[in-house]
């Protein structure tokens, strides 16, 4: 049986994110395995029953969080984004938070930070052409 190497995800995004339809889901070519926060033995039960209380009302915390499931977060702001090389961006300036996440949870790979040229880099990504940032 020939070994693959797939990456461990943090934090699961929505089920129709690419790794989850072209590797995960593709059993026929890689093993992957589930593990839950109830699986780390460093995590007390205590904390995990107050999760659980405290986040009771919001099934999609429980799975994403808890359960590792890849599922639609409930606050999704954009749903479905579709991104063309036709598109200028025109806004200089985006905050991104990537920390943020349903009840506030922190999880230790993940930081604050702020990309002021985030059109910019998406505009180069896309056309594949250098990034200017000053003109």
């Amino acid at each position: 049986m020939d070994s693959k190497l797939l990456s461990l995800i943090p934090t699961q995004t929505h089920p129709e994110h690419y790794f989850k339809t072209d590797y995960i889901d593709n059993t026929a070519t890689y093993a992957t395995y589930n593990f839950t926060t109830y699986d780390n033995a460093l995590i007390s039960k205590d904390f995990t029953k107050t999760q659980e209380q405290l986040y009771k009302d919001q099934p999609t915390y429980k799975a994403k969080v808890l359960l590792g499931e890849w599922v639609a977060s409930n606050e999704a702001i954009f749903t479905n984004v579709n991104l063309i090389s036709n598109y200028e961006f025109k806004a200089p300036i985006a905050y991104l938070d990537s920390a943020y996440s349903i009840g506030g949870a922190a999880h230790a790979v993940e930081c604050n930070f702020i990309l002021w040229a985030i059109p910019m880099v998406i505009q180069a990504l896309l056309t594949m052409s250098p990034l200017k940032i000053m003109d």
